[in-house]
Parts: C-alpha cells; structure tokens; sequence
C-alpha cells in the first residue's frame, strides 16, 4: 500500500507542472523589474551623455 501511495505521488508531481508555471511567471517578472529598473537609470558613460 504504501508503495502505490508513492507511486501515485510520483505521477501526480511528473503531470502537475503549475508550480514550475508559477515559478517560471515570477522569475521572469524580477528579471523584467531589474532591467527596467537599470534602463530607467541615468547613465554614467560620456560617449552616451555627449551625444544625447
């Protein structure tokens, strides 16, 4: 019994992919927040602040 009990859990993890899913969301929104976050920054570069 206690086998197909494991079993079972084994299968239903392999089939259940909404944590990755969530998982997956969340990271991609940080990284998207940081790289707003760094382009809305002024620049320091002086080839950048001379032109614009």
């Amino acid at each position: 019994m206690g086998y197909s009990c494991l079993q079972n859990f084994m299968i239903s993890l392999m089939t259940d992919y909404s944590a990755a899913i969530y998982g997956l969301i969340a990271f991609t929104a940080v990284i998207t927040a940081g790289v707003v976050y760094v382009l809305a920054q002024p620049t320091d570069l002086p080839s950048v602040k001379a032109r614009g």
